[in-house]
Formats: structure tokens, sequence, C-alpha cells
């Protein structure tokens, strides 16, 4: 239920309920504040809506999700880490996968990579509930994937030299992936210096409000995974990171990652771009719901 809420209008000042969210800001005219509360509101002392003012609420089932953005057409600048090339999917969650719930109710975590023949031609997305309030019993679940048209191997053959990488490796709580940047491959030249070798990433905290807070991590520190063709010494500073791995692609300031934009050959995975959104608090199509393991 969304409404506005006017002092001058109200019969008592306060509601209650199983949990309450306390408004005690004084507010501007011409300014729209959003509110989202699972259960009730409270207007305490100090609450003050000028004249001009409105105030939305969102009571009985708003949900921290992800919100939809405006396409504008337009990349930013730089838009993709690796080498490019002119053949890309979008990769988003939800993508060649099966969700207990709404796609917007999940943020992307984690990213794994599988090779077949020594080339990357598999992409997974891990990542959980953006909503502190709905924790799985283990770190994240498959939330996307795509494989190009080699990986379509007999089921019982596994994919060689499998990787993810997460941000879970910093034990951040309500951290998801903000930027990358991928490792172009070997550095003698031939085809391994088209390919995904390696994806180093940063992360931001989303709090319980919906904030979000990008995260300063020292270069070792960030989660990385590398593939042989890569020299792991390249992310430590040495003399042919710049030849190695390329430069960075982020979300802006106020997002998280969602997908990727995945570039490729017909053989192999070439560079990354990240898709994002912002987070807020939202009327939820439906309230969240457990799968058979009893994971969300």
């Amino acid at each position: 239920m969304k409404g506005i809420i006017s002092c001058a209008v109200m019969t008592a000042p306060y509601a209650y309920g199983e949990s309450e969210l306390v408004l005690n800001q004084t507010l501007e005219p011409f300014v729209l504040k959003m509110y989202g509360h699972q259960y009730s509101l409270v207007l305490a002392d100090g609450f003050w809506e000028k004249s001009g003012t409105d105030v939305t609420a969102t009571v009985g089932n708003g949900l921290l999700q992800m919100r939809s953005v405006v396409e504008t057409g337009r990349q930013p600048d730089p838009f993709y880490s690796g080498s490019r090339s002119d053949d890309s999917v979008s990769v988003d969650v939800g993508k060649n996968v099966d969700l207990p719930n709404p796609t917007s109710y999940y943020a992307v975590d984690g990213i794994g990579i599988r090779e077949e023949d020594d080339q990357p031609c598999y992409i997974s997305l891990w990542g959980r509930m953006v909503d502190p309030r709905y924790k799985s019993n283990f770190a994240g679940r498959k939330v996307g994937e795509f494989q190009l048209a080699k990986c379509n191997v007999r089921p019982e053959k596994e994919f060689l030299k499998g990787k993810d990488v997460s941000v879970g490796e910093l034990d951040l709580e309500g951290g998801f992936i903000r930027s990358l940047r991928v490792c172009k491959g070997g550095l003698g030249g031939g085809i391994d210096n088209y390919e995904l070798k390696g994806i180093t990433i940063l992360p931001a905290l989303v709090s319980a409000s919906g904030d979000v807070s990008p995260q300063d991590v020292k270069p070792r520190e960030a989660p990385t995974l590398v593939q042989p063709n890569c020299p792991k010494d390249t992310i430590e500073g040495g003399p042919l990171e710049s030849r190695a791995w390329d430069k960075w692609v982020g979300c802006p300031m106020d997002q998280v990652m969602t997908g990727l934009q995945v570039y490729h050959r017909e053989k192999y995975i070439t560079a990354l771009g990240v898709r994002c959104k912002p987070v807020g608090w939202l009327a939820a199509p439906k309230e969240p719901v457990q799968d058979a393991l009893g994971n969300y």
C-alpha cells in the first residue's frame, strides 16, 4: 500500500505493528522522501512536514530489492574489460536458471568461469537476496549462467579448470560486486592474448536501509581468480601487469552488479562488461519463498 502522509490530517500520531519505522526528520518543501517497511510507521517527536512536501510510505509488503533503470542507449566509458568482440550477450540474474523468487530480489556477489580445451566458454553468476532479512543456509546460489556452443559436452563430462571469485572472500556483511577487470591471457602472443584468463573484483556494501557504499580494498586483497595463462605475479604490481590486466569497469556509485555483458568469439569468451541497478525499498510482488532446500 502506498499513500501520502500529512501531519495536518492525521487523527493519531502513532501506528503500531510488529516492528516500527520511526519518522523524525524535518522535510523541506518540494522534496519527495520514500520509506519502506514491512509492518508499520511511527510519526515520532521531531517529524515535521513543511507545506508543499510529500512523504510516500510503502507499508505492509515493503522489500529491499533492485530497482529498474531507464536504458539510455549510451554505454559508460570504458564499457568492457578484456579483448572486445563484435558478438556479445547480456547475462542477467535469471538467465538460464530457475529462481524461487523474482529476479529483482537478487544481486551478484560472485562470478565463475569454466574452460573446455583451455578456452573459456562458460560463465556463471552467483548471488543472494539483497534484503538482509532473508538469508540462505549457504553463501550464495547460482543466479545466472551462459555457455558457448562448444561447451555443450556430454552431461557426465566435467568442464576443465573451473574457478570462481566471490565477494565472500572478504567476509563483508552486505557485500556485492561493484566493479571488475579482466586478465587478457598469455603474454607471448597468439590466441591466448584474446581469451578471458582471470577476473579481479571490488565490492560495495548495501545497508539495511538500501544505501550503497563502495569499499576500498588493497590490490593484494581484492578477490581474484587466475588461470595458468595469466601469470599470477601480474596482479601484484609486477612490470607485466599493464599487459596482462585490462582496465577496470564498474557500476555507478549508487548501484551494484546484477549481470554481465559477455563478449565472445565462436569458441571462447574475450571480455566482460558490468550490468547494474540501484537498490531501493519497493512494494514486493510477493513474499519471498524458499526452495526445497530451505534457501531463498
